[in-house]
């Protein structure tokens, strides 16, 4: 009979380690905490990632809320529609805070202009700011001069002028008294000259007694 094979290291079918590649591994792990220990503060590759994906959407963003360039008939179109509707500008109309219904129209009238009805009320709130700064420099500033910009703002938005209130600040400090102004007499007229002389040739009473020596009454012995 042939002998058994015995069960020694030279029948084991696990294949042997490589030892090439144990040693690239332990270089690389060595590489990263070298790494991570010159700067201890940066990101790891996970981190990186995750700030690059922030940055891509951050961008997308972006782009996604620039407003598109309007054309001249666009705005005035657009102008003359929010005239139409007074519930984005005036406090008594019903629908003034019906946000929902708003929203709506916005979103309706921007699939006309191939925009979003948010971007479409972007543009709304600058012009409104706009005319509400440009007629309070107007009444209450001393006027300046405007861009064509400006002056088509001021001129198609004025169906806003009843409806914005210009907020003032005033403080009570109280009434501060102003001095009264000096009296100025100017140079002397010659009247006041002719009465000055006269007063100097003919002195009065009250004059020649100031103008006495006083007397000492004398002792009597």
């Amino acid at each position: 009979m042939p002998p058994k094979k015995g069960k020694g290291r030279g029948n084991s079918t696990q294949p042997e380690p490589d030892p090439e590649s144990d040693v690239g591994e332990i270089l690389a792990e060595i590489h990263l905490v070298l790494a991570m220990q010159d700067d201890p503060a940066g990101d790891t590759p996970s981190e990186q990632q995750d700030a690059g994906d922030d940055l891509a959407e951050d961008e997308t963003a972006a782009k996604r809320n620039k407003m598109p360039e309007l054309e001249p008939a666009v705005e005035q179109a657009l102008c003359e529609w929010f005239a139409d509707h007074p519930m984005f500008y005036d406090l008594s109309d019903v629908s003034f805070k019906n946000r929902q219904r708003k929203d709506c129209l916005l979103d309706q009238k921007g699939t006309e202009l191939n925009m979003r009805g948010d971007q479409l009320a972007i543009w709304w709130k600058s012009q409104r700011t706009m005319y509400g700064r440009l007629h309070k420099k107007k009444s209450g500033q001393a006027a300046t001069r405007m861009t064509e910009r400006q002056k088509w703002n001021l001129t198609n938005f004025s169906f806003l002028k009843s409806h914005i209130a210009v907020r003032t600040v005033t403080k009570q400090l109280g009434k501060v008294p102003c001095p009264e102004p000096e009296e100025d007499d100017g140079p002397p007229s010659d009247a006041n000259i002719t009465s000055a002389s006269a007063e100097a040739d003919h002195p009065g009473p009250s004059s020649q007694a100031t103008s006495r020596p006083s007397q000492v009454p004398k002792r009597k012995h």
